[in-house]
């Protein structure tokens, strides 16, 4: 990888940890009102839900791009034809990684509400637009801007983003 890949995927997983592990617990406080919720059962709901939640999106995310990263450094094809088959392994991921994001949420709330009885559907519409988020932020703009070698241009947008910043 260029140097100048490295600092830019570096910076967007600084900017992905960052809205992940503050400004969505941040959004979802009592103080910020967006949860029609009781404050007992907010904060309940964030340490029993919410943060695993999170963690789970998050180590996903490392994972999944880590192995899309390494998969473009040993990628060395001499056909365009093998780089465009790799579209697909791309897309794949990144839907198995938002695929199992939004059951991790769904699967938490689900039992989260019927171990306590209490069903709060705000909950589950919240973790589920952070996962998609977090699929945006945490695979695919690393992609987008740190993909080495031949699979440069295999994640969408990443010809737009690389021409801004000029990798």
């Amino acid at each position: 990888m260029k140097p100048l890949e490295v600092v830019f995927l570096l910076i967007t997983i600084a900017i992905a940890t960052l809205v992940i592990f503050l400004l969505q617990p941040a959004m979802l406080s009592k103080e910020w009102g967006l949860l029609a919720a009781k404050s007992s059962s907010i904060e309940d709901w964030r340490q029993q839900l919410m943060w695993p939640s999170l963690a789970v999106n998050y180590v996903l995310g490392i994972l999944a791009t880590l192995f899309w990263i390494a998969k473009g450094a040993s990628f060395k094809s001499v056909k365009s034809r093998n780089t465009l088959s790799m579209v697909s392994l791309w897309w794949i991921i990144c839907i198995a990684y938002g695929l199992i994001s939004l059951a991790v949420a769904i699967g938490l709330s689900f039992f989260y509400d019927l171990i306590n009885e209490r069903y709060f559907l705000e909950f589950l519409v919240y973790l589920s637009v952070f996962a998609v988020v977090d699929v945006l932020l945490m695979f695919w703009l690393p992609t987008a801007i740190a993909t080495p070698r031949t699979m440069r241009y295999v994640p969408p947008g990443s010809q737009l983003l690389r021409s801004i910043y000029g990798g």
